[in-house]
């Protein structure tokens, strides 16, 4: 039962909240929820045809929350990614069409999950360009010793990027009350599909090298990764699965 009450309580989260990724650059008070559900093997299909189901179920009551569902390339992990214009979202109460289908919440998806677990993050404007046209993103991720020191080496190099209007910034993301042991930030890397990340397309390091010189652009990256816990930095590889996105604004 409390296994039960426990996957209930995240998905709601998961389900529930504000809009989906593509519009958390509109504010700089946004607050992106992210719950990663971890199925269990070979259960995508299953876990699908329940997503399916209470998606329909959710636009059929009218349901006008959205989010994006996002599929780990390396592992059997969904991320629900959604957002939040501040906490106060929080306070609201579960809506009719949550209430509708809250049958599918408890028989059909319990089955299929191992566990769920929700972070939040603030969406970081002065170091961030976005792209709005993505179904592929690389979250480059890390876990920092001197925050200090990598707040002023990212913000150098952000600043550095825009000034040489540089097209592929991506979105800067800072941690709200994470543990020790968990990232700080992420920088999510957008693509428009798979073929883009085979693209040799300019990257930091590239624009870098060229705005300031090799030498100095690897004293950068040294200042950046000497305030990075040894082992703090790792990135994660996620393709959007439209059939389990939800878009109330959608006609």
């Amino acid at each position: 039962m409390k296994i039960k009450n426990f996957f209930l309580a995240s998905a709601v989260v998961a389900l529930s909240a504000g809009p989906m990724l593509a519009s958390a650059q509109e504010s700089d008070n946004s607050i992106l929820s992210m719950t990663r559900i971890y199925l269990e093997p070979l259960a995508g299909m299953s876990f699908g045809a329940a997503m399916n189901e209470y998606i329909e179920c959710y636009e059929e009551n009218g349901g006008d929350n959205s989010w994006t569902a996002w599929r780990d390339m390396e592992s059997s992990v969904v991320w629900i990614v959604s957002n939040m214009d501040g906490w106060a979202e929080m306070d609201q109460e579960r809506g009719e069409a949550e209430g509708a289908c809250w049958s599918i919440l408890v028989e059909k998806m319990p089955a299929s999950v191992i566990k769920m677990k929700t972070d939040y993050a603030r969406y970081m404007a002065d170091w961030s360009d976005p792209s709005e046209d993505f179904n592929v993103v690389r979250l480059h991720q890390f876990m920092v010793d001197e925050g200090d020191d990598f707040r002023e080496t990212v913000g150098e190099m952000t600043s550095m990027l825009k000034e040489a209007e540089h097209e592929h910034v991506g979105a800067w993301y800072g941690m709200i009350g994470s543990d020790a042991d968990e990232i700080d930030y992420f920088q999510v890397s957008q693509y428009e599909n798979f073929a883009e990340i085979d693209a040799d397309r300019p990257n930091y390091n590239s624009v870098m090298v060229e705005e300031m010189g090799e030498e100095k652009a690897e004293e950068m990256w040294d200042e950046l990764f000497d305030s990075v816990a040894d082992y703090g930095y790792k990135t994660v590889l996620l393709s959007r699965m439209e059939d389990w996105s939800y878009d109330a604004d959608e006609e």
